[in-house]
């Protein structure tokens, strides 16, 4: 019994670790690529409840400050005809937020979650950013090294299927092409934009037919 939980837990760790290679859209994965405590597949709904602006069009993202700076200091968002931006105590700051497109439809579904945050930094597998994003989503499929002219940070690291590619769950971390302070964490999934779609004509088909008058005109 002794070595069979041994080799469970092998086996276990070993699945684990290689899940990007074949993650697939589904409850499983989205729990496994949350961000910040956010999941891929959650309503526009409940986003809102949890404190994220998502303004009134379909297609704008919802977002949400995540900055620990925020705890004491006053943060807000602002806007103007050239730009938006964040500002901490009334000054212009590069804050931690995260923002996340939702699905154009009724049930509006997260399907991109994006989070920047700093400071910008090395990634690589053996760096400190490397090493907790593995211990979070096993090994991943791709890494891009960061130039050596760059003598702060830099790199990215990739977690997807290759028999899906885009179509299917992925994460991306990139810290080599988002300016000079952030990093970039991105979950997404367009697999739930597809499957989303194609209710949508069902549900918009189903409305449609049952908007038909009781009775025809006298032809």
């Amino acid at each position: 019994m002794k070595y069979v939980l041994i080799l469970c837990a092998l086996f276990g760790h070993v699945y684990a670790d290689e899940f990007a290679k074949t993650a697939v859209s589904g409850p499983e994965t989205w729990k496994r690529y949350v961000v910040r405590g956010f999941e891929l597949g959650t309503p526009r709904s409940v986003l809102a409840k949890k404190g994220f602006n998502c303004g009134k069009r379909a297609n704008s993202r919802c977002f949400k400050v995540v900055d620990d700076r925020c705890k004491k200091g006053r943060c807000e968002f602002k806007e103007d005809a050239f730009g938006q931006w964040f500002e901490l105590n009334g000054a212009k700051t590069d804050l931690d937020y995260i923002t996340i497109a939702t699905t154009e439809t009724d049930s509006a579904l997260a399907y991109d979650i994006k989070y920047a945050f700093g400071p910008r930094q090395l990634l690589a597998e053996d760096s400190t950013l490397g090493k907790a994003l593995i211990a979070k989503y096993g090994s991943p499929t791709k890494v891009e090294e960061a130039g050596s002219e760059d003598k702060v940070g830099g790199g990215r690291m990739l977690w997807w299927n290759d028999e899906v590619g885009n179509n299917g769950p992925n994460i991306i971390v990139d810290c080599s092409n988002y300016g000079e302070k952030i990093c970039m964490l991105e979950a997404e999934d367009y697999g739930i934009q597809s499957v989303e779609r194609s209710k949508q004509e069902e549900r918009d088909e189903q409305k449609k037919r049952a908007a038909q008058p009781a009775k025809a005109p006298e032809l």
